[in-house]
């Protein structure tokens, strides 16, 4: 009885070590690029263009390219940042934990957290939009994190139905060559009187 009683928190700690340290992992993913991007663009349009951009446009620039990037990266992002949490650990550790991490976050997570955590936004925007509550207390700051979400939304549309853009160059070239030997063709007027005749 006294045993089993030990061993279940002791089960229970040694499920929640690799989670917890993957929960680490994924916060660091995805911490890390939202931080690169806000020092982006707080300084790189001032000192480079001499732009100074609004708070509404840095929330914007910083929110959209973050949600982009990871959409697009996550699986890599997740290896640079596991390799760089667990840098002290043997080769074989760490390509455990990068397999449960895959497992866990993937693209198709990644697209869902960002689409869920628009979803609670625009809960509580609304609550706080009908009782005229501010979120924020800058101005805009409301319209750049909707304004992103649409983005996103046309981002991941564009993403999903890029079979639809179907573009084989092959093809491309080889029609168009066809036109060019057409238009360098000395005989081309008689081929043009023949068709006529005909």
């Amino acid at each position: 009885m006294i045993k089993s009683i030990i061993l279940i928190p002791a089960g229970i700690l040694m499920i929640i070590g690799p989670l917890f340290k993957i929960f680490f992992v994924f916060i660091y993913a995805y911490l890390m690029p939202l931080a690169l991007f806000a020092l982006f663009y707080k300084y790189v349009p001032i000192y480079f263009f001499n732009l100074d951009l609004t708070y509404a446009s840095n929330v914007y620039l910083t929110l959209t390219t973050t949600f982009i990037f990871t959409t697009l990266f996550s699986e890599k992002i997740m290896i640079w940042s596991n390799k760089i949490i667990n840098n002290d650990n043997p080769e074989e550790l760490v390509n455990l934990y990068h397999n449960l991490g895959n497992h866990l976050i993937n693209k198709q997570r990644t697209r869902y957290l960002i689409f869920f955590g628009f979803f609670l936004y625009l809960i509580i925007y609304s609550i706080a939009s009908l009782n005229e509550i501010e979120l924020f207390n800058i101005e805009n700051t409301n319209v750049a994190i909707m304004q992103t979400f649409g983005t996103y939304i046309a981002f991941d549309r564009l993403i999903s139905n890029r079979a639809l853009f179907d573009f084989k160059p092959k093809t491309f070239l080889h029609k168009i060559s066809k036109i060019w030997v057409f238009d360098f063709n000395p005989n081309k007027d008689e081929i043009k009187n023949n068709n006529e005749n005909n």
